[in-house]
């Protein structure tokens, strides 16, 4: 909203503006001192003109809040610090808010881990029967008839890794720190994932050896996850990259896929829990990446533009 025409204001800006283009024009004629005295009075009219531009202002906050000027006898200094304090109050209710907001989120994940644990294992236990049942049946049958036997076994496979994710996922991450090369395990879950896929080609760079303290077996079912993702994302092949460095205190992944990268809509959404653009996704891999990195207090990025590729970026303390 703009305030009205203000006289005394665009006086004193005629007056700032003259002074300045006389003081430039005439102060190669004059001593030290006439210079001097040019310098006080051009620094007084800006201190006047700063002066009337901090009231007009006020004025208009005043009308914007519907106070009236000098209703209470308020000077401008007391307006200020009345709406200093309006803002601190507005900011402390945002914090009661999202305090509110995060334990309501906190309460409903607990609630979603404990439904999704009894679901997985109430699923687990006739999956097991099912499976030993395919089982003998695939030994006691003809040769035409073992397809369809090993599809099933096939698709109780792929459930049993989705309920494991799931397990995984909804389980506290209790964290028990050894000594780590991350060195040798990224080689080793990132040649584990690409091993016996001739169309993706792995690329491994490291710097010295990395060691930090970090719980061996999440991390490496963090990581393999994450290159699962990136071999998935290139079903016609590509190239798989893997960058290991050493920050200060900071130990760096990043991983690069020439796969079909990620719109921009989507990309917000990638660690969600249970969010996926597979068929056969379970939108749990990425969010379990997530929380594995975040409980050992490191932090994951992503970025991606269109057809070209995503490149993942992991921080973790390094370390022993």
């Amino acid at each position: 909203m703009q305030g009205k025409f203000q006289p005394g204001a665009f006086i004193i800006f005629l007056f700032v503006f003259a002074g300045a283009l006389a003081g430039i024009i005439i102060s190669p004629f004059l001593s030290m001192t006439g210079i001097q005295i040019i310098l006080g009075a051009g620094a007084f009219l800006l201190a006047a003109g700063i002066y009337t531009a901090v009231r007009i202002y006020i004025s208009n906050q005043r009308k914007l809040l519907r106070t009236p000027a000098g209703a209470d006898d308020r000077s401008e200094v007391g307006f200020v610090v009345d709406t200093f304090h309006e803002l601190v109050e507005k900011l402390k209710d945002k914090e009661k808010e999202l305090e509110r907001l995060k334990s309501l989120a906190e309460d409903r994940a607990m609630q979603l881990a404990e439904l999704s644990a009894g679901i997985a294992h109430e699923l687990r236990n006739p999956m097991s029967v099912i499976a030993g049942y395919a089982k003998l049946l695939s030994k006691r049958i003809d040769n035409s008839n073992k397809p369809t036997v090993d599809a099933i076994l096939n698709e109780i496979q792929g459930m049993d890794r989705i309920i494991s994710e799931l397990l995984a996922f909804t389980k506290p991450a209790d964290i028990h720190k050894t000594p780590v090369n991350i060195n040798k395990l990224v080689e080793e879950t990132a040649g584990a994932v690409v091993s016996g896929n001739n169309l993706i080609k792995l690329i491994v760079n490291t710097d010295a050896a990395v060691t930090i303290s970090a719980d061996e077996l999440l991390l490496r079912q963090a990581l393999t996850n994450l290159f699962r993702n990136a071999a998935e994302a290139m079903p016609e092949g590509g190239e798989l990259s893997v960058n290991l460095s050493i920050k200060r205190n900071t130990a760096e992944i990043i991983v690069r896929d020439t796969g079909h990268g990620i719109s921009e809509n989507i990309r917000q959404k990638i660690f969600l829990p249970f969010f996926t653009t597979k068929e056969k996704g379970t939108g749990l891999g990425l969010a379990l990446v997530r929380k594995v990195i975040a409980a050992h207090g490191g932090n994951i990025e992503v970025q991606s533009s269109g057809d070209k590729g995503t490149v993942f970026r992991i921080t973790l303390p390094a370390g022993k």
